[in-house]
């Protein structure tokens, strides 16, 4: 076991399970580091899925998701919730810019399932959520699951399977609601639309079809004018949450680490590009203190 490990002397640092997140923190207070893993988490949904085409049904389902509560139950706080698809690290909005349209209210929930036709849930089909085997993964959808139930009346049933089934159910668009996400590859806007919300991307498997998007995406994509073109996807990240076209966003990820005292240039070189290490994108920085 890592934290062990790093108690032991046997580690210079380590990642932070987020199981253990509150003991750790509060045993290394100043060891502890947490930065932000530029990478958001949402509930995607295939809108293929006759019932998932209705926009107050996509409503529903996102105000029925209490986020902060999600995120202490599921990760001891250790996430940052949120209802906007692209960080703002990367050109996107604050956390909570659409917490108004499309976060947690249980009666504007009821109301948006009633407009859809499903009153108090009645009528509405039972979906399946599909996740993969991790406990945090299962967790995360039993919460979901429970939401829907208490807020909206409506059953989900849960289908939790191994990563490679999982990938590849996802590719071939075989779910209905499937927490999920992006993990930026290069830190610019465009990273998290292209491919992923025009009609027809390759890898838009919810299926997200929305004409303005793609009238804004044709704009931005080869756009000149960067202040513009950066202009242009926020509009797209705004339309892509409030419309929920395909995912439900509700946190943006944090990595933590302990990095003892005696290393230096991790700690000092944190930012949204590092995906696995603090400083990871600097490792000739890395040291040992005299």
């Amino acid at each position: 076991m890592a934290a062990n490990a790093y108690r032991n002397g046997e580690l210079d640092f380590t990642d932070v399970n987020t199981q253990e997140l509150e003991t750790l923190r509060t045993e290394f207070p100043d060891e502890y580091y947490k930065f932000l893993h530029p990478s958001t988490r949402g509930l995607e949904m295939q809108m293929n899925v006759e019932v998932l085409k209705d926009l107050d049904v996509r409503l529903a389902l996102s105000k029925a998701i209490d986020r902060e509560a999600l995120n202490t139950v599921v990760v001891q706080g250790g996430n940052e919730p949120s209802t906007s698809w692209i960080p703002e690290v990367d050109g996107g909005h604050p956390p909570d810019a659409f917490d108004a349209e499309i976060g947690f209210n249980e009666v504007e929930a009821k109301q948006h399932l009633a407009d859809a036709g499903f009153p108090d849930g009645a009528g509405f089909p039972n979906l399946t959520i599909l996740v993969g085997n991790s406990p945090s993964a299962v967790a995360t959808a039993e919460f979901l699951q429970d939401a829907f139930k208490t807020v909206l009346n409506i059953d989900t049933t849960v289908e939790s399977v191994d990563g490679a089934t999982r990938s590849d159910r996802f590719t071939n668009q075989e779910f209905e609601l499937f927490p999920g996400g992006w993990l930026h590859d290069y830190p610019d806007p465009e990273n998290w639309v292209l491919g992923l919300f025009d009609t027809g991307g390759s890898l838009n498997n919810y299926n997200c079809s929305d004409p303005d998007i793609d009238a804004l995406v044709d704009k931005a994509r080869f756009n000149a004018d960067n202040t513009e073109r950066l202009a242009q996807y926020k509009e797209i990240n705004e339309l892509i949450s409030t419309r929920v076209c395909g995912i439900a966003p509700y946190w943006h990820e944090n990595d933590h680490w302990l990095v003892d005292s005696n290393v230096v240039g991790m700690a000092e070189n944190i930012s949204g590009n590092d995906s696995s290490a603090a400083g990871d994108w600097n490792m000739e920085a890395w040291g040992l203190a005299s």
